[in-house]
């Protein structure tokens, strides 16, 4: 089972000039505003060989089809390799022997959000040893009313529950996870993209080479996800179609989770 490493403690001051490949791995970082020590973390796991990662540098290298991409938009291919192995090791971590957290405030919403204005709900009371009643129209509406303003009231009163992390209770893992775990890389790459500020316009071009190379970036994370084995569908290295139905059918659907290691 993975455990938090807390007795790693980076120096912040590092100047070691190989933890400037985790450039991008730093991007994905910052740009979740909450992975502060994720790159450091990361940088020690990789050096000391304990991400077992099921794909190799050499054939991330030889995939023509998003080096290619790659290098049309201009980025650094050794950092993107990096960043590809980080958001593999997270995506891992974040469904494997990891803690499943849901607040009061995130099941309250999740209800309110699930009922809306209450039109198609349907409420039935039950008492032991009575016949059950059906609530009329007047009461849904006062309950319906009444689960929203509550929401409201979390929300302003508690806007960040604190979480208290406990070390033996990072014993979650969830089956048939690849759609979990296929949504949750494409999050990260997609923070990638946004923080490099790569085009959002998709095109197609031929390089110096006169290849055709596409700039679908949602393409581009099929591909990944196929080379990182989060896929086996072979259809992901050719469209992002099976992407984009998992993406849809999974929206709000992924478990609020913490990893033991990114954390």
């Amino acid at each position: 089972m993975s455990t938090p490493i807390d007795s790693y403690n980076p120096n912040l001051e590092e100047e070691d000039a190989q933890i400037e490949l985790c450039d991008y791995v730093f991007q994905i970082a910052d740009y979740r505003e909450d992975g502060e020590f994720h790159p450091y973390r990361f940088w020690y796991r990789y050096c000391t060989g304990a991400i077992n990662y099921p794909f190799t540098k050499e054939h991330f290298l030889k995939n023509d089809d998003i080096i290619a991409t790659l290098e049309g938009f201009g980025l650094d291919v050794e950092k993107f390799w990096l960043a590809v192995v980080f958001i593999f090791d997270w995506t891992i971590s974040k469904f494997h022997d990891c803690l499943s957290v849901k607040t009061p405030l995130d099941s309250l919403q999740e209800i309110c959000e699930y009922i809306g204005n209450g039109d198609k709900l349907a409420i039935s009371f039950r008492m032991k040893g009575r016949k059950g009643k059906e609530a009329d129209l007047s009461v849904k509406r006062i309950i319906v009313k009444s689960l929203h303003d509550a929401l409201e009231r979390e929300r302003a009163a508690n806007p960040n529950y604190v979480v208290v992390l406990d070390s033996d209770r990072f014993t979650t893992s969830y089956d048939n996870i690849l759609c979990y775990q296929m949504c949750f890389a494409t999050e990260r790459f997609k923070d990638l993209f946004a923080s490099l500020r790569l085009p959002s316009k998709v095109k197609t071009r031929a390089d110096s080479s006169q290849r055709e190379v596409s700039y679908n970036k949602l393409l581009l994370i099929s591909r990944l996800l196929y080379l990182m084995r989060l896929a086996s569908n072979e259809n992901f290295k050719y469209s992002d179609e099976s992407l984009k139905g998992i993406l849809k059918s999974y929206k709000g659907k992924i478990p609020k989770t913490y990893s033991a290691i990114y954390l």
